[in-house]
Parts: C-alpha cells; structure tokens; sequence
C-alpha cells in the first residue's frame, strides 16, 4: 500500500445528488458530509475504499442499506474506485493487530530507535514475517534482524558498517 486515510469525507454536492436521485433521506442533514472508513492507494496506482461494519446484521437494518448504498454508488458511479464492505466479525484479528502495531512506523520520519526501525522494515515489507497467524514477537524478530537494520542514532539514521 502507498496511502491509507481514514474517514475520507465525500464530496457533499455528491452524496445530496444520490440521496436526491434514489430518494434516501440524507445521512442526519443535508449539511453534513459522509465519511469512508478506509480509502486506500497501492503502489501500482489503483485505489479502494473499505466501509467496516461490526457484522452482516448491519444488513438487517434499512437504514444502514440506505447509507451502505449512497457510499457505494458515490465511489463506484461517480469516482469509479472499487468500494468493498468489511465486517469485524470476519477478519482476522491477529492480522489486524499486527498491521495495527507496525502502520504507524511505515512513514521513515516516525523511526526512533532500533525497534521503530524494525517495525518500519516489517510496515514496508523490507522483512517479511508471518503477520496472520500469532503476536509479532518484536524482541524476538529485533534479535533475529538486529544485523540488516541500519542503526538509528540521535533520532537519525546513519549507515553501519557490516
């Protein structure tokens, strides 16, 4: 992945022309942007937008359908980015943990210190680990990669001689 933002605000004259087109009542007033939980671009250029949802109950309630829908065509009809439901309740909580514990270290300017960096290293797939199946271990993996990472002085990075 290049970018990750989260609570992408849409485009208000947008979402009001939809609700207006299929008759759905705007989502709280027609002053209010609709957000999406995840817009994401990769490196190759292409885009996505991720809507999380607890569970497929939420597919039980007319309301949500209604505002599910808004997003959906806003991104699909109007934008032309691939717009895909996720539900808590299906994913992988191990996976999500991890990517949780290294996305924060993927941009270099957040690098500190030697377990910063390894996250950093693990966040940008310069080492690859197994993310799905338990807790990254990251004294563990910092013992096992100490000798690829470069060292992290003073809050800068400078070349190691190996």
């Amino acid at each position: 992945m290049e970018d990750i933002r989260e609570q992408y605000p849409l485009d208000l004259e947008t979402t009001l022309e939809i609700c207006d087109d299929y008759n759905v009542k705007h989502p709280r007033n027609r002053h209010t942007y609709m957000t999406s939980d995840f817009y994401v671009t990769y490196k190759d250029g292409k885009e996505k937008v991720f809507s999380v949802k607890p569970s497929r109950n939420v597919l039980k309630k007319k309301r949500a359908k209604e505002k599910l829908a808004v997003e959906k065509v806003y991104w699909e009809k109007f934008r032309h980015v691939p717009f895909e439901i996720v539900y808590k309740d299906e994913m992988n909580i191990v996976l999500a943990e991890n990517i949780r514990m290294v996305c924060m270290f993927y941009d270099l300017s957040s690098v500190f210190d030697e377990m910063s960096m390894l996250k950093h290293y693990i966040a940008t797939k310069k080492i690859q680990v197994d993310m799905e199946s338990e807790p990254l271990d990251f004294q563990y993996l910092l013992e096992i990669y100490r000798d690829v990472l470069p060292e992290v002085k003073g809050g800068s990075l400078e070349c190691s001689q190996h």
